[in-house]
């Protein structure tokens, strides 16, 4: 009876110091794994810092993950995070259902284009991150989270270089697997908060069907208080005037179902300042049809600008395939005259546009 109480204490020890081992060395197993997880990734190879398991609440963290593409010569990483926790869905699984949610702590995501070198474009289209997600963590996320976070949309190729970006990103994604049951099928839903060049506020919401083979979502998106100064660059860059002052707002609403795309997009320019001429030829040594364009919108500018409120503004309808939708140019001047000589647009969503109003095509 002794002998078997000793064999049974050491059987007991050396179960505990198994399993205290394991705990020990998971980490840096689980470390490995996931190092190899992204670097498997393609086009883009990753690396982390340390690992801790919560194992208490089916979770593991990641700390210091870094993800650069893998060729070319990119200056800036794809992305990073101080923090990626992966968990059990507490209140998910108070109702039988056994999925998981990802928060994300000071992400960070750098897009960068170039007209020549292919070699230094960094978009991370190349990559499945939904496939390195379920690698990850085997269970389907329900939830993400983003605290903290910063998008970058850099183009180092021009002059001057492009930097556009948007920080303290707040944005939840829930009912991914449409845990609650609803029956409709805008099920999951997106909110985000953000500040666009440390002083624009921009709010989104959206409502989605992650599972339809076509484009299935609601979106409501809203820009207010950007000084156009602070996008001089990405205006130089992509368009033929440069507007030394003023202040942008922007509203957007866009709806899809099967494929199809309809909404619009209404830009409110407050106190715009396009062509000045010491700034223009004495400063930036403009060529003479840069000075006679940019002067040539400016008057035009000028001219159909709502006097009363100084603004100037037009709704752009989008209405097309989701992959090339049109926008109609004609609308887009018609609400330019009807904002100049009869009434000013306001910065507000119209709420006219949802998934029941888009058109079909009927040629489908």
């Amino acid at each position: 009876m002794q002998h078997r109480k000793r064999k049974l204490a050491w059987v007991l020890l050396a179960l505990v110091i198994v399993v205290v081992a394991a705990r020990v060395a998971l980490p840096e197993v689980l470390q490995r794994y996931v190092n190899q997880t992204l670097d498997d990734a393609e086009g883009y190879s990753g690396q982390v810092g340390d690992i801790d398991l919560a194992l208490w609440r089916g979770a593991y963290v990641i700390h210091d993950i870094e993800i650069n593409k893998a060729t070319g010569e990119v200056f800036a990483p794809l992305f990073t995070a101080n923090r990626v926790d992966l968990s059990l869905l507490t209140s998910a699984l108070l109702r039988g259902k056994l999925v998981g949610e990802a928060v994300f702590r000071k992400p960070l995501l750098n897009i960068v284009v170039e007209d020549e070198e292919d070699s230094s474009q960094q978009t991370g289209e190349e990559a499945d991150w939904r496939q390195v997600l379920r690698d990850l963590f085997p269970l389907r996320l329900d939830r993400i989270e983003f605290h903290d976070g910063e998008f970058h949309f850099r183009k180092p190729d021009a002059s001057p270089p492009v930097d556009a970006y948007l920080t303290g990103i707040e944005a939840t994604l829930t009912n991914l697997t449409n845990s609650r049951e609803l029956s409709d099928s805008l099920a999951a839903s997106l909110s985000l908060q953000a500040k666009a060049m440390q002083q624009g506020d921009l709010t989104v919401s959206m409502q989605m069907d992650p599972y339809r083979e076509q484009a299935h979502f609601n979106f409501n998106g809203k820009l207010t208080n950007l000084e156009i100064s602070a996008i001089d660059p990405l205006i130089a860059a992509y368009a033929p005037v440069d507007i030394e002052a003023g202040s942008l707002d922007l509203v957007m609403e866009l709806a899809a179902e099967d494929g199809r795309i309809t909404g619009y997009v209404k830009p409110l320019l407050r106190d715009i300042d396009i062509f000045e001429w010491r700034e223009d030829v004495e400063k930036q040594g403009d060529n003479l049809f840069q000075v006679v364009w940019e002067g040539l919108v400016g008057a035009v500018a000028e001219l159909l600008e709502n006097q009363p409120k100084d603004q100037f503004a037009t709704r752009i309808p989008i209405e097309g395939q989701i992959d090339s939708p049109d926008t109609e140019t004609l609308a887009a001047i018609i609400n330019v005259l009807r904002n100049a000589f009869i009434n000013a647009f306001e910065a507000e969503l119209e709420g006219s546009v949802n998934p029941s109003n888009v058109e079909q095509d009927s040629n489908q």
